[in-house]
């Protein structure tokens, strides 16, 4: 249902509506990325759009923040006789003239077709991910006997909805180059996520900078490797590699892994002290959580790492720079993020653990030493970028005319 009456569409407005599982981040990248999307286009297109996210379920404060944000939120009514609740999206949403519909990745991109067939609107498909390159990585889930062939059928998937869809749009230069292979004869766009306003640390945030008089070498150094995590993807994500890496340092040097669902911590922490070699005393995991809990950690952090093999645009990056936090990135995780505010200097290019304790300017430093010894610059003053940059598409469509043309 609706959170209020909407109202059919007036003839110079565009009906947008996202397709999304929640309008909270409880679930991972694509929730945030569809909220924040979605967010940007309300607050910069508002004279132009009209914009909905249409979801499983919502909450009271689920309307009431999306409301905030010029954002309506719809909540699907559930299919009859039916347990999956991507069914319940297949249905256009009620009250609303759907002139464009977003689709993103597998997930939604099914429901938009069928949203796009029975309305006639416009199907924008946004990729976020390669699932070729996850395949390579991936160790085998309960019931998959070949990682690789089970991404090779995903990525054919993906490709077959986009050959459908009036507009595909990756995320990243990075994927689009793939894509633009894959898809010779489509037109394939790009877009390049900003920072996060709402991550920005208040003026009266703590922080963990050392003061002049303390001893760098006695204090803690906290290492964050942040996002849902499955057993199956543990490898994929390179967290073998920088528990390796940490477990190379001294003992004040800990790693400390969010992600875990609730009540599986144990599994986790056995997965890591029996395939690396991190100690027991180096290594804590949390349950995943709530972007509120999440900006609290961010305040804790020294470091966030993203050692991935094999990654989609990784928004968490965006969010520990947007929070001011250095972050240590593998050359696989896509370089995007480099515009956004990703130093070079903190990029490594090996997989092996050595070079994530050894690939700083001089042979003797350490990329972790070096974070933590010297002061943390305003992230404005280091990228010459503000930290409510909204994302590039924003920016070049200015007018109705050109909003008509993107979607066309």
């Amino acid at each position: 249902m609706c959170d209020k009456q909407q109202q059919k569409s007036e003839p110079d407005r565009i009906n947008v509506v996202f397709l999304c599982d929640e309008w909270k981040s409880s679930r991972g990248g694509i929730s945030t990325f569809n909220r924040e999307f979605a967010i940007h286009l309300a607050k910069f297109w508002s004279f132009i759009v009209n914009v909905y996210c249409y979801v499983f379920g919502s909450s009271d404060q689920d309307r009431e923040d999306a409301r905030n944000n010029n954002v309506n939120l719809i909540t699907a009514k559930r299919v009859p006789g039916s347990t999956d609740p991507m069914d319940s999206l297949k249905i256009p949403p009620p009250g609303v003239d759907v002139d464009v519909v977003v689709g993103n990745g597998r997930k939604f991109g099914v429901a938009a077709y069928f949203i796009a067939h029975f309305t006639s609107c416009k199907w924008v498909q946004i990729i976020h991910v390669n699932c070729e390159d996850l395949g390579k990585h991936k160790e085998e889930a309960e019931g998959v006997t070949d990682t690789i062939d089970d991404n090779e059928n995903k990525h054919n998937n993906e490709l077959d909805l986009c050959k459908e869809a009036h507009k595909v749009i990756c995320v990243g230069r990075m994927l689009r180059e793939k894509y633009k292979s894959f898809l010779p004869d489509i037109s394939v766009e790009m877009i390049t996520p900003g920072t996060f306003e709402n991550f920005s640390p208040s003026k009266h945030c703590s922080s963990r900078l050392l003061s002049d008089d303390e001893s760098s070498k006695e204090k803690e150094f906290k290492v964050f490797i942040l996002g849902r995590l499955k057993m199956e993807d543990l490898y994929v994500k390179g967290l073998d590699i920088i528990a390796n890496a940490v477990a190379l340092l001294e003992r004040r040097f800990q790693l400390i892994c969010v992600g875990s669902p609730a009540g599986e911590q144990k599994g986790f922490r056995c997965w890591f002290l029996k395939n690396t070699k991190i100690t027991d005393e180096q290594l804590t995991i949390r349950r995943y959580c709530d972007q509120t809990k999440l900006k609290e950690m961010f305040q804790e952090a020294d470091l966030v790492a993203l050692p991935s093999r094999a990654e989609g645009f990784g928004l968490i990056a965006l969010e520990a720079i947007s929070a001011r936090k250095p972050v240590l990135i593998s050359s696989d995780n896509v370089s995007d993020k480099e515009n956004a505010g990703v130093e070079k200097s903190l990029k490594i290019k090996s997989k092996q653990d050595q070079s994530w304790t050894k690939a700083g300017p001089q042979p003797d430093r350490t990329p972790l030493g070096e974070v933590q010894n010297k002061k943390r610059k305003v992230h404005d003053k280091e990228t010459g970028k503000s930290l409510d940059q909204i994302p590039q598409a924003a920016k070049r469509l200015p007018s109705r005319k050109d909003v008509c043309t993107f979607c066309s």
